[in-house]
C-alpha cells in the first residue's frame, strides 16, 4: 500500500500528539485533586479563548502557509506570514480583551500569550507544507514537554497565572527545532500587498471553518457555565477531551496526509484508503475507552467522573463518524476546495445553536454530549456528501468499510 512509505512519520506524529494527551490528563488529574473541578473549568476557557483569538491570526499562521509554503520564496513567506500573524492576532486578542471574553484572572497577559502561540503555529505550518515533518514533530515534542516542565519550575504563587505563563513557555520551547527556516526558495515572488491579500482570501474561508468547528467542538462550554457554573465545564470538558482523544490517529492521518498531497511531485490519491483507516483506528479507540473501568477515571479526576461511561458511550457515535471526515477535510484543504469544509461546518453549527443550546442548558453534560454528537454526525455526512460528487465514487463503495482501493 502507498500509505505504508508514509507509516514512520504518521507513526511519529501519532506518538506526539499520544504524549501530548497523556500530558494533558496528568495535568487535569492534578488539578483536579489540586484546585478542585472548578481549575479545569477554568483552563478549558482559558485553551478556548487562545483559540478564538488564534482565528484571526490562522488567517495567516494556519492553512494558507501550509498551502502556498511550496509557491511562494522564502522571504515572501516570512514577511506576509509574520506581519499578518502579528497584526491579526494582536487585534483578536484585544478584541477578546474588550468583550469581555478573556478570564479576568488574567487579564492582558493574554495578548503576548497568544501572540506566541501564533508565531509558533506559524513556523510549524510551514515545515508541514515544505514535507518537513521532522522538525514539525519535534517541536510539538518541545511544546508537550515544556508546559508540565515549566508549570513545576516556574516561581510563580498564582496558579491562574502559572498555567498560561508555564503554557506559553512550552511555545518558546518549541521555536527551537524550527528558527532554521527552510533553505529552499524556489517558489515565485509575489508583492506585499499582494501576498497579504491572498492569503486572507485563502485563509478566511480555513478560520471560518475552524471558527465553526470550534463552536461545534466547544460552545457547550458557554452554557454550561452559564447555566450551570464552571464545575459542569469541567465535567464536561475532561470527558471530551478523552473521547476526542481517539481522533489522535485519524488527526496524526491527515496531517500527514496533508502534506504529502500538497507536494509537487505528488500523483497517487489515496484518500479513501486513510478514510478507512482513520474510521478503524478511531473506532478501536472508542471501544477502549467505553469499556475503561470507572476506578481509573475517579483516581485521575475524583468521584465526580464515577458514572462517566454513559458520556463517552453517548459521544461515540459522532467521535466515530466524524474521524473519516477529518481525513476528507484534509483533502479539500490540499485541493484548494475549503468552502465545501466551510459548508459542512455551518451545518454542524446550525445544529449546535438550536438542538444543542437548547440540550445543553435543559440537560446539563448529558444534554451537550448529545448535542455534540448530532453535530458531528451531521458535519460528517455533509462532508462525505461533497467528496462523494468530487471524487465521483458509489456511495456503496464510500461507506462500505472493507472497501480500500481508490475505485470509482
Amino acid at each position: 500500500m502507498v500509505i505504508s512509505k508514509r507509516w514512520i512519520p504518521w507513526s511519529l506524529t501519532m506518538s506526539n500528539r499520544v504524549i501530548g494527551n497523556l500530558v494533558n490528563l496528568f495535568l487535569l488529574g492534578y488539578f483536579a485533586k489540586n484546585y478542585g473541578i472548578e481549575m479545569i473549568g477554568f483552563i478549558s476557557l482559558f485553551l478556548l479563548q487562545v483559540s478564538v483569538s488564534y482565528l484571526f491570526s490562522g488567517i495567516f499562521s494556519g492553512s494558507s502557509a501550509i498551502f502556498f509554503a511550496q509557491k511562494w520564496n522564502r522571504k515572501n513567506l516570512l514577511v506576509i506570514g509574520i506581519i499578518g500573524t502579528t497584526v491579526f492576532s494582536v487585534i483578536g486578542s484585544t478584541l477578546l480583551q474588550f468583550i469581555g471574553l478573556i478570564p479576568e484572572e488574567i487579564g492582558w497577559y493574554f495578548i503576548p500569550l497568544a501572540l506566541i502561540q501564533s508565531i509558533t503555529s506559524f513556523f510549524q505550518s510551514i515545515q508541514l507544507g515544505k514535507g518537513r515533518l521532522n522538525p514539525f514533530n519535534a517541536s510539538q515534542v518541545l511544546a508537550t514537554i515544556g508546559l508540565p516542565l515549566f508549570f513545576f519550575l516556574l516561581p510563580i504563587e498564582d496558579v491562574y497565572l502559572r498555567y498560561p505563563t508555564a503554557w506559553a513557555c512550552g511555545y518558546l520551547l518549541a521555536l527551537i527545532p524550527i528558527i532554521w527556516f527552510p533553505a529552499n526558495d524556489e517558489g515565485e515572488s509575489i508583492k506585499l500587498l499582494s501576498g497579504l491579500k491572498t492569503s486572507i482570501r485563502y485563509g478566511f474561508w480555513a478560520q471560518l471553518t475552524n471558527l465553526g468547528q470550534m463552536l461545534n467542538y466547544r460552545l457547550a462550554y458557554y452554557f454550561l457555565e452559564f447555566e450551570y457554573g464552571r464545575e459542569m465545564v469541567g465535567i464536561y470538558s475532561a470527558c471530551i477531551q478523552l473521547a476526542e482523544a481517539t481522533w489522535l490517529p485519524a488527526k496524526s492521518l491527515g496531517t500527514v496526509h496533508l502534506s504529502a498531497l500538497l507536494q509537487k511531485d505528488r500523483q497517487k490519491n489515496d484518500t479513501q484508503l486513510a478514510m478507512k483507516m482513520a474510521l478503524y483506528l478511531s473506532l478501536f479507540g472508542v471501544i477502549i475507552l467505553i469499556f475503561l473501568p470507572e476506578t481509573y477515571m475517579v483516581q485521575i479526576f475524583g468521584s465526580r467522573f464515577m458514572t462517566a461511561q454513559p458520556f463517552f458511550m453517548g459521544l461515540a457515535p459522532g467521535i466515530v463518524a466524524f474521524a473519516p471526515a477529518i481525513i476528507v477535510a484534509q483533502y479539500f484543504s490540499a485541493h484548494n476546495k475549503i468552502i465545501y469544509n466551510s459548508i459542512a461546518t455551518a451545518v454542524g453549527l446550525v445544529i449546535t445553536l438550536t438542538l444543542g443550546a437548547y440540550l445543553s442548558i435543559y440537560f446539563s453534560v448529558v444534554g451537550a454530549v448529545c448535542g455534540t454528537t448530532i453535530s458531528h454526525l451531521f458535519n460528517s455526512i455533509t462532508l462525505l456528501y461533497f467528496f462523494n460528487k468530487t471524487e465521483k465514487i458509489s456511495w456503496r463503495k464510500l461507506l462500505n468499510p472493507f472497501t480500500w482501493n481508490h475505485s470509482k
